[in-house]
């Protein structure tokens, strides 16, 4: 795992909202690359004069040729090794994901990506309701996209959770199952066709519902909203002062938003999982 970058604002005259400088996550990977290098460190968030984010999903979902300028330095962008990001890893990669009617579709992925790990990795987004990430509304977005050394395994590590806690009705087989046919994961979508993989993603979402709502009693809040507490409790005192981006009363009804998302989720997931 990655530490969190810790982020000081001390010596600044305005604080213009709450974020994480993308260089300390840069700085974050860059360390983990040296550890384990040489790797492909790439990220699939758009660059400045990007294609628009229906032709990005598709050349994600959609092999098209063994050429790895294809697939880098756009959609995928190497944040290490830059002189030498072998793209070809991920044009194969992207070729065995799309080959969805072969029936070695399973392992010829997992020469690539541990499926379990990405479904779990997949429940959590999906219980946190992320409207941007693996199966987004955007086509695959915000993530990084890391090949450790001499290998062909990838993992995901997401960033940029600013569309989470999005809906609490938020569909479970959102952009898998359901809407728009250009916005789906084909990833997603063939490894959850998989019986026991589809179990497992099932599992983890009760998991993930039953982690929210730890502890929680008429008088103390499960574990999720007191998180949500940990953290407003943390900002709050910067949020007020810096009215730059939102009101006050924004970041007040946003904390009751968020607070509400963490007791009520957990009961909607439930339901879809016994109906899935």
């Amino acid at each position: 795992m990655i530490p969190a970058p810790a982020n000081s604002f001390q010596g600044r005259k305005t604080v213009s909202g709450l974020f994480v400088p993308p260089d300390a996550i840069t700085s974050a990977l860059r360390s983990l690359a040296q550890s384990c290098a040489p790797v492909d460190c790439c990220n699939s968030a758009r660059p400045p004069a990007a294609p628009s984010p229906a032709s990005v999903a598709s050349r994600i979902r959609t092999f098209l040729g063994s050429n790895p300028n294809l697939y880098v330095p756009v959609p995928f962008q190497p944040q290490t090794f830059e002189d030498d990001p072998q793209g070809d890893v991920i044009a194969r990669f992207v070729q065995n994901v799309g080959d969805t009617g072969n029936p070695d579709w399973r392992s010829n992925v997992s020469a690539f990506i541990d499926l379990n790990g990405f479904i779990r990795h997949l429940a959590v987004e999906n219980f946190l309701a992320e409207e941007d990430g693996v199966t987004g509304d955007y086509g695959p977005n915000n993530f990084y996209f890391y090949r450790f050394a001499n290998t062909t395994r990838f993992v995901f590590l997401p960033w940029d959770k600013s569309n989470a806690f999005f809906d609490v009705f938020y569909s479970i087989f959102r952009n898998i199952r359901n809407g728009p046919e250009d916005h789906r994961n084909v990833l997603a979508v063939r490894a959850l066709q998989e019986p026991d993989l589809l179990q497992q993603y099932l599992d983890t979402l009760i998991e993930c519902a039953d982690v929210a709502v730890q502890g929680a009693s008429p008088d103390t809040p499960g574990f999720l909203e007191a998180e949500i507490d940990r953290v407003y409790q943390q900002i709050h005192a910067a949020a007020v002062e810096d009215t730059s981006i939102f009101t006050v009363d924004q970041f007040e009804q946003a904390n009751l938003d968020l607070r509400a998302f963490a007791r009520d989720r957990s009961g909607f997931v439930r339901v879809q999982v016994a109906t899935p």
